[in-house]
């Protein structure tokens, strides 16, 4: 009772003409390219409005050409991660002192209600976001929102992609669905063009030099709760060895954050010469640079695959626990997902589970990526190459255990 009647508390109307509108979607980089196909549908909706989006600082880099955006807004990273009763003070500090600005219409994209409540502070804003909460029902999680895309947990498989889902706040304010028909989208620059300039002539690239990137870490291995989403660093020095065995012009960018540059050295094969890890070298526009100069992207689920959808380039991504569906390339149809034809995958788990059978007993957790097939992923790259056209899909069948 106490949920709905703050729900009647916090409601506000909807302006046909907003003036000023607030997108909060901070954190993961994924998340945030994610959210252009929705910038520039709202940017189409309303163009005479002020559109101000917030982003986390290790994020901004990768938004902040976006011309669908007016103003970018820095949350400071401890305003992210940390202990959560800090997080969360903090967080309602940064947002009551947004909240002066007096925003007609804010999205905030997110089912987690941490960074649901600081929404509390804009009582006469509309505010649209996700609640995991049926229609009609009013809980601490969704009462201080107006409206809401329903986000149904226990739909499996998934039958949308996040961007996609991103779009449907949009549908809640618009006489009829808005287009589905855009990618992701990353805007470069000549600034970035000149970085990776310097950065091939100071490593000695070539123009007859095939340039192939590694992504081996999941956003940032380092950390225990991302070793799901990573595969086997063994599989990747596999890989690359093969492929450098097969054309001897190859040369390979390990990518990724600072915070990876250890996890890629444990590879022990960056030699400087044919092999770089430029984990951390790079600023996120710097790295969609060096990706389009690529002629292939090797990844684990992570930042990377989205970079790789918004320059549409040919790219094999592993997937396990995590749901391609909903996480994996958006429109990008050079892309491949590679799975290992488990049936707990994907799992959604943060943790691997699966009883040990004799089917493992020669590979480690999680195993639906130490299973990965290394002869299956070097021949659908030599394909991916040589510029055949590839399956979206690749399913590694491997004998049913259940």
């Amino acid at each position: 009772m106490i949920w709905k009647a703050l729900h009647c508390f916090f409601m506000a109307k909807l302006l046909i003409n907003p003036k000023r509108i607030l997108v909060i979607r901070e954190a993961a980089i994924g998340d945030v390219i994610c959210m252009t196909p929705f910038l520039k549908q709202l940017q189409k909706k309303y163009p005479s409005s002020q559109i101000d989006y917030v982003v986390v600082g290790w994020a901004k880099n990768v938004i902040e050409t976006n011309p669908n955006i007016d103003n970018i807004l820095v949350i400071p990273n401890d305003c992210v991660s940390g202990k959560v009763w800090k997080v969360a003070l903090k967080r309602l500090w940064y947002y009551f002192g947004l909240a002066k600005r007096k925003y007609d219409l804010i999205f905030c994209p997110s089912t987690q209600l941490l960074y649901k409540l600081p929404l509390i502070f804009f009582r006469k804003s509309y505010k649209i976001g996700f609640s995991t909460e049926s229609k009609g029902q009013i809980t601490k999680h969704n009462f201080m929102l107006d409206d809401y895309v329903w986000i149904d947990l226990n739909e499996l498989p998934r039958t949308r992609h996040i961007a996609s889902r991103n779009l449907e706040m949009l549908d809640l304010i618009s006489e009829k669905p808005v287009s589905r028909d855009d990618g992701l989208e990353i805007f470069l620059s000549d600034a970035e063009q000149r970085a990776v300039d310097k950065l091939f002539e100071r490593l000695g690239i070539a123009s007859s030099d095939e340039l192939i990137a590694i992504a081996a870490a999941a956003g940032s291995a380092v950390k225990s709760d991302s070793f799901i989403k990573t595969a086997p660093l063994e599989k990747f020095i596999e890989m690359i060895g093969r492929l450098m065995q097969n054309n001897p012009n190859r040369k390979f960018f390990c990518i990724g954050a600072s915070s990876e540059r250890s996890y890629v050295e444990k590879m022990q094969i960056c030699d400087e010469h044919r092999i770089f890890n430029l984990c951390g070298a790079l600023s996120l526009r710097e790295s969609a640079e060096l990706l389009r100069r690529c002629k292939l992207l090797i990844s684990n689920d992570s930042g990377a695959t989205h970079l790789a959808s918004a320059l549409q380039m040919p790219h094999i991504v592993f997937f396990g626990a995590t749901d391609d569906v909903e996480f994996g390339p958006y429109q990008n149809v050079n892309s491949t997902v590679y799975r290992v034809s488990l049936s707990c995958s994907p799992c959604r788990d943060s943790s691997c589970n699966v009883d040990m059978r004799e089917i493992f007993q020669n590979h480690s957790r999680p195993f639906c990526l130490s299973m990965i097939d290394v002869n299956q992923v070097v021949d659908l790259a030599e394909q991916k190459l040589s510029g055949l056209r590839t399956s979206t899909n690749y399913a590694q069948l491997v004998r049913d255990y259940v």
